[in-house]
């Protein structure tokens, strides 16, 4: 009976230790603190058009949280991002800040991966790049 229990307490502790180690995606690093990246607008776009076309965006990829036009704000809902295996869940949020005179954006892209103790907020370079990506291909200006 002794055996059986100390077999039974060893697997669950291999199961609870590999199904947790694993579920961290490769892509999230929690040593590096999420920071502003500035994007240029593109002189040709108006204020309400790169703001439409980064609301559109960022609405279709997550829940919107704050919108505030008049002061150039948005932020989004921690939002679920399911990895390819479908077994684990981590989330993610991006804040946009406008520029005074509107013609850049600072973007700040987090990710929270739950922990046991609560959650571990860090970068993950997937979801980063393709925020960015899809935001300065539509309103980002061509460097020289």
């Amino acid at each position: 009976m002794k055996l059986t229990n100390k077999c039974f307490v060893f697997l669950s502790f291999v199961v609870l230790f590999t199904g947790c180690t694993s579920m961290v995606p490769k892509t999230f690093n929690n040593r590096i603190e999420p920071s502003w990246s500035i994007i240029e607008i593109r002189d040709e776009l108006t204020y309400d058009q790169a703001w439409e076309a980064i609301f559109n965006i960022l609405s279709y990829n997550f829940d919107m949280k704050t919108t505030l036009k008049d002061e150039g704000y948005i932020q989004t809902a921690w939002s679920n991002i399911w990895l390819d295996n479908g077994s684990f869940i981590y989330k993610a949020r991006t804040t946009v800040v406008f520029s005074d005179n509107r013609k850049q954006i600072s973007i700040k892209i987090e990710t929270l991966v739950k922990t046991s103790t609560g959650g571990i907020i860090g970068s993950d370079f997937n979801e980063t790049k393709a925020v960015k990506f899809d935001i300065m291909g539509v309103v980002g200006r061509v460097s020289k």
